[in-house]
């Protein structure tokens, strides 16, 4: 691939991860989401045949042992992974298909180890969502099926390489075309939608939709980021954006932004719902720089009545999902503090009849106070 490839590759992962992180806004769009879908479909074929486009042709790079470590190594972080999904959603089937040794995969023929790793990746693939939480990432699952092809190049012939080669390279450009299609002509106008309920969403779109180039110098200079809440736990699906490059962080929360230029670099950290951070940190040639970031969730309140005409006082009044809550004085008012931004559902309830509830779903504005007023019959 070349530069421009790339970049446009990393900003179209980009808009898929925020399709995730907004998935029940954006699923609630029917057409949006398809649009999301067809990217998507342009994305994986491009993951495809980016290991035919970058198999060498002037013979093997690395010794055969080692290629053969490598790709074990791969093979069993993913299976397992997949042994796990499968036994905790209680799918027998693939836990049984993806139960592999190491001393197992180091005894096939070529061909067969490689055909193996196949199905491994082919089931990882099929099942991404369910692993991604395991850390099997998309980068993961495209490294893996890099070191597959690499392997299999071991037994081909350089003439062989060049022709898959050049026909992965017109694929990609297809492939890559179409994919910017969707989003200038779909995405870019269907996401104005949000405009009307969501602004955020629509910003967050919008900050990751430039294509910017990411640079090929100082392909060593790395800025790794951990991004955690306030009680040390891990933050994933914050987007990070440093040098014009944005990564989004995975389910350990992390990222790791490559070929930025040495010197001082300013990140900025955004995930919806939290206070967005600015940090700077010096960039060394040929060095990693690890930062730890501590994002604060964006809270806002909300406050209201509780009122009936036959209903006792007092009322109970609690954001779901969230611990605490707040009881309604002797005018029926009441004010829950601290509730995390975006929508949330808002439930009251009789204080004597604990099951006879009202709720109520609204959108809180970080900083903000919204009313919210109850009426029970």
């Amino acid at each position: 691939m070349n530069g421009n490839q790339e970049d446009q590759l990393s900003m179209n992962r980009t808009l898929l991860a925020i399709r995730q992180t907004f998935s029940t806004e954006i699923g609630a769009i029917a057409d949006l989401d398809s649009d999301f879908d067809d990217l998507q479909t342009e994305v994986d074929a491009v993951n495809t045949l980016m290991p035919e486009q970058t198999r060498t042709t002037t013979g093997v790079t690395r010794d055969k042992e080692q290629q053969e470590h490598d790709l074990i190594v791969l093979a069993l972080v993913v299976a397992g992974a997949l042994g796990a999904f499968a036994s905790k959603s209680g799918n027998n089937t693939l836990f049984e298909e993806v139960k592999v040794s190491k001393s197992k995969l180091e005894h096939e023929r070529d061909q067969e180890l490689a055909n193996t790793c196949r199905f491994i990746h082919g089931r990882a693939t099929t099942n991404a969502a369910g692993i991604l939480p395991r850390g099997i990432t998309p980068t993961v699952l495209t490294d893996f099926m890099t070191e597959i092809t690499d392997y299999e190049a071991i037994e081909q012939t350089p003439r062989e390489a060049t022709v898959s080669k050049s026909t992965a390279t017109v694929g990609i450009a297809a492939h890559m075309s179409a994919g910017l299609k969707i989003v200038k002509e779909r995405l870019d106008g269907g996401m104005r939608v949000f405009l009307l309920t969501r602004p955020d969403i629509l910003t967050t779109y919008t900050n990751a939709r430039k294509i910017v180039s990411t640079g090929r110098r100082h392909l060593k200079n790395v800025l790794s980021v951990h991004v955690q809440d306030t009680l040390g736990n891990p933050l994933a699906d914050v987007f990070v954006t440093a040098g014009a490059v944005t990564r989004s962080t995975d389910s350990h929360g992390n990222a790791h932004i490559k070929g930025l230029v040495a010197g001082n670099v300013s990140a900025q950290l955004i995930k919806p719902g939290w206070v967005a951070q600015f940090v700077n940190s010096m960039i060394i040639n040929g060095q990693t720089t690890d930062i730890t970031v501590t994002l604060v969730q964006a809270v806002g309140t909300v406050s209201g009545t509780v009122s009936s005409p036959t209903q006792p006082g007092p009322f109970n009044v609690i954001v779901q999902g969230q611990a605490g809550g707040a009881t309604t004085d002797g005018a029926g008012n009441y004010t829950l503090s601290n509730v995390p931004a975006g929508n949330q559902t808002i439930i009251a309830s009789v204080a004597a009849d604990p099951a006879n509830i009202s709720t109520q779903v609204i959108m809180v504005n970080a900083g903000g106070t919204v009313t919210l007023n109850f009426n029970f019959p």
